[in-house]
């Protein structure tokens, strides 16, 4: 230990070989080794002294002393015994060091730190604890965990804190949340330990992360994924998510499930007449007056748009359906005012049954859709019972839809043209393009077949830039005649105002065809003055700039108004047909057709009239001094060939 042997010390004074240093100021001891001897006692000091030895390093050891005495107790000497301690004083240094590391790393840490005994008392906190609880450290170490726990979290924390005690696990991270009340909840994410003494479970060490936050973050996801965002009742997964189980407990209790399908009367036309921010509203309200109208035991839901779908549980038979109807008819039956707008309500509902009309989700909803599709089909405030039938039906349209999509990329689809005749001048030749479809099985379905699904599918909008292109290509070649060319007339849909750009559309169409634009007439309904008139007004507008003329189609029947024809300023009116049938023996239709007349020849807009069949309608209104006639009474609809042969024939006898 010293580095020196027994010949380098013997007959030498111990003091003067062994040097004795105090362990923490490093001064000489001055002689020690004689103290057993003075005090003639055994002695021992642990980390008592420091010894130098032979090349100058100080060692740390215990020693201790005692005397040696012979067979009469008489003192004769000592011995003294020294331990190296160095090994055990660095590991007891390090020891020190890591508790120290301990204590900062605990006080210090940004997550919440507990020691909590094994009956749940915390017994040290750090300063993110109390921040994360909200409670003074001198009031959280008089607190058992489990007071401040939410109370039906005790019983899982206690079940994971087992796995420590057990031995089963070396730790445990779980959540809970501390707090009371639902109102005043803290979520953490808990990470737990056993700490031991001498090989005994001692306490708990928690490492306690916030996750209030997240949490709050992952409710408002969760219930935007099951809600409508707009009335905050369930959507169409969470819907069908519950119905699954309603049925899974009505096939276990042999019970009776009702599904209703709802959909408001007329909301479009509230969309379209008083804007969708009005619609918005109606909608939230007709949510509640629906909530209003079921038991608690009921679920419903917004599929979507106008759409609503209740489903009634353990029911008797369609008394109990009608009762409900009967409520929401009742609720919806008071006028709604909506920012100083009055607006009356009706619903079409469609209803089909569990297990008779279908045993799985997707049947039934199937079921009730095609019921409330033949309710609406027979009018408001209309309530109709799934029939095997309606399927059959609702089945047709669904594939007359798929075909008529078809039908564009097949080029099924073929113009028929009719002739406009001017009573003003025998050259002043026009033509209506009138869209037919060669179906490959049902042979040439008439407009009235499939225009009204089109405008419903908004297939029109393809469908009517498709007649557009078509319509002056035509025209173009009839420019090239020797005589006056023929103006064509194309039927234009309020959609494509709404969801095409129907000027770049126009502009393109006759760029490739060639053809005059003075030679296009654009026929819009009297629909188009209700939606988006400043939207519309500015198409019609670009329109007439490119030289487009615009006619207001079936003129009479609809909204029409001396302020919408000063408005949109068009260049034609069209006097619906049902005027022009009547015209010689209803007195009503003469004069509403003598006023349109008067009134478009003092605007200086031209007028055509529309399903001319007799010679004597024909020659009443050049009496009239209608500018322009068009029907049978001059040639149906043809197909281009054929009314290029018509048109040579019209010219020769013209001359």
């Amino acid at each position: 230990m010293l580095g020196v042997t027994l010949d380098d010390t013997q007959g030498q004074l111990i003091d003067e070989i062994i040097v004795g240093k105090h362990p923490r100021t490093g001064l000489n001891l001055g002689p020690f080794a004689s103290q057993s001897l003075r005090e003639n006692k055994v002695i021992g000091l642990e980390f008592g002294i420091l010894i130098k030895s032979k090349n100058g390093q100080n060692l740390p050891v215990d020693y201790s002393a005692a005397p040696i005495r012979d067979d009469n107790d008489l003192v004769q000497g000592s011995v003294i015994a020294f331990r190296d301690v160095s090994k055990r004083l660095k590991a007891e240094q390090e020891l020190r060091n890591s508790e120290e590391r301990f204590r900062m790393a605990f006080n210090n840490a940004p997550v919440g730190m507990a020691l909590v005994t094994l009956e749940g008392k915390f017994i040290q906190v750090n300063d993110a604890m109390c921040k994360l609880l909200d409670i003074p450290e001198h009031q959280l170490l008089e607190t058992h965990d489990t007071d401040l726990t939410f109370p039906s979290d005790t019983v899982m924390e206690q079940q994971m804190l087992m796995k420590l005690l057990t031995g089963e696990s070396v730790s445990v991270q779980y959540e809970k949340r501390y707090g009371s009340k639902a109102t005043d909840i803290t979520w953490v994410l808990t990470s737990a330990s056993l700490l031991t003494q001498n090989d005994e479970p001692f306490c708990y060490l928690y490492q306690v992360h916030n996750l209030t936050e997240r949490k709050q973050i992952e409710l408002r996801l969760n219930y935007l994924a099951h809600h409508d965002t707009l009335t905050k009742l369930f959507n169409r997964s969470k819907f069908i998510e519950d119905m699954e189980f309603q049925l899974l407990a009505a096939k276990r209790n042999s019970e009776i499930i009702a599904l209703i399908f709802i959909d408001l009367d007329n909301f479009k036309q509230v969309n379209d007449t008083l804007g969708h921010d009005i619609g918005d509203k109606l909608l939230i309200m007709v949510a509640e007056e629906l909530e209003k109208s079921i038991r608690e035991t009921d679920l419903i839901a917004r599929l979507g748009g106008d759409e609503f779908v209740i489903l009634l549980p353990n029911i008797k038979n369609e008394t109990d359906v009608m009762q409900v109807a009967n409520k929401i008819w009742g609720n919806l039956s008071q006028p709604l005012i909506i920012d100083e707008n009055k607006l009356q309500v009706g619903c079409s509902m469609g209803v089909s049954f569990y297990p008779e009309d279908g045993l799985d989700v997707q049947t039934l909803l199937r079921c009730a859709d095609s019921a409330l599709y033949q309710a609406k089909n027979e009018g408001r405030n209309n309530l109709q019972y799934y029939r095997p039938e309606l399927t059959e039906r609702l089945g047709k349209k669904i594939k007359l839809e798929h075909e008529l999509r078809m039908a564009l990329i097949n080029n099924e689809f073929e113009l028929y043209y009719q002739p406009i005749i001017s009573n003003k001048s025998q050259f002043n030749l026009g033509a209506e393009a009138l869209i037919r479809w060669n179906h490959p099985t049902l042979g040439l379905v008439p407009p009235i077949d499939f225009i009204p699904l089109a405008e419903e599918t908004g297939i029109i909008v393809p469908i009517g830039e498709w007649v557009i292109q078509q319509g002056c290509k035509q025209a173009a070649k009839w420019q090239r005649f020797d005589k006056e060319p023929v103006e064509i007339s194309i039927n234009v849909s309020p959609k494509q105002f709404k969801t095409s750009d129907i000027c770049k559309i126009v502009a393109d169409s006759l760029a490739d065809s060639g053809l005059k634009p003075s030679l296009l007439t654009l026929e819009v309904t009297e629909e188009l003055f209700l939606n988006d008139t400043d939207h519309n007004l500015k198409i019609i507008a670009k329109l007439k700039q490119m030289g487009v003329k615009i006619a207001i189609d079936d003129f009479g029947i609809g909204y029409s108004s001396l302020s919408y024809i000063k408005l949109f300023n068009p260049d034609k009116l069209k006097i619906d047909r049902s005027f022009i049938k009547d015209i010689l023996d209803n007195s009503e239709s003469s004069i509403i057709v003598n006023a349109i007349i008067a009134m478009a020849s003092s605007l200086k807009i031209q007028v055509v009239s529309e399903g001319v069949e007799t010679l004597e309608v024909s020659n009443l209104l050049k009496s009239k001094n209608c500018d322009s006639e068009q029907g049978y009474y001059y040639s149906k609809p043809v197909s281009s060939q054929n009314f290029d042969v018509w048109l040579s024939n019209y010219h020769a006898n013209t001359n």
